[in-house]
């Protein structure tokens, strides 16, 4: 009950995509580079949109952009280095 107006306390949910996306961020950041990456971002963005739609129903929001923004560095840093791997591979058979 809350104190101050009688009504009963509606307790948000968490969204447990939003955890996936985050789980999802953290593996392609680690393990799984790109296909982890990838999964994080798409999670983590229908994560944020389903959260938006609930009107505050559902809690997790920060969860899913971090989801998000750890995906999208991750995708970029192994991006990164495979691109620098096949220009080092490239500059190699040229040389």
């Amino acid at each position: 009950m809350s104190v101050n107006d009688g009504t009963p306390d509606v307790q948000e949910k968490m969204n447990e995509v939003a955890v996936v996306a985050l789980v999802c961020g953290a593996l392609g950041f680690l393990a799984i580079p790109i296909v982890g990456s990838i999964a994080g971002i798409f999670l983590g963005l229908r994560a944020k949109r389903s959260i938006e739609r609930s009107k505050g129903k559902e809690g997790g929001r920060e969860l899913a952009v971090a989801g998000i923004v750890l995906s999208s560095v991750g995708l970029a840093a192994w991006s990164g280095l495979l691109l620098f791997g096949f220009g080092i591979d490239v500059l190699r058979s040229i040389f």
